[in-house]
């Protein structure tokens, strides 16, 4: 087995790992969706996902751009947006990447579908953490929640 090979396995595996503790963790909350609801969002959740990423590409694409032409202007008044900016920036656009390419195996109910959006959840909580955004974070528990309990609509 390669380096690469082995390397893919591990964070597979690992994410597997947080995906099992999670599943656990939000298994314990004393509220859960009715049956028939996770059905219904189930099905519906590709078509807002594809309609509020349709709205929002031209905002994320529109501020990516101000902020890459302001950053000369930032750079010669002696500041700069900063590493984590940027980084921040890959996240964001590496996440909404994945929920594209999730989008066809949600419409299908298909479980991998659903595995990408929680990959790229995870990235979002991995932005908000570096971010120190408290709300982005209560966001993203609410989202993975969600997540988690209409996951047994996908197969």
């Amino acid at each position: 087995m390669d380096q690469q090979t082995h390397h893919a396995q591990r964070i597979h595996g690992f994410l597997g790992d947080v995906e099992h503790k999670l599943e656990q963790f939000f298994a314990k909350t004393p509220f859960h969706i009715p049956e028939p609801w996770r059905h219904n969002i189930a099905k519906i959740s590709p078509w807002i996902t594809l309609i509020v990423m349709i709205l929002t590409l031209p905002l994320i694409l529109g501020a990516l751009g101000l902020s890459i032409i302001s950053a000369p202007v930032i750079e010669a008044s002696g500041h700069s947006y900063g590493a984590w900016f940027w980084i921040g920036w890959v996240i964001i656009l590496i996440s909404l990447v994945i929920e594209a390419i999730a989008l066809p195996k949600l419409f299908k109910l298909d479980i991998r579908g659903w595995r990408l959006v929680f990959w790229a959840n995870l990235l979002m909580v991995l932005f908000h953490i570096v971010d120190f955004s408290i709300t982005g974070l209560i966001g993203d528990v609410i989202g993975l929640y969600i997540l988690f309990e209409i996951k047994n609509q996908y197969h």
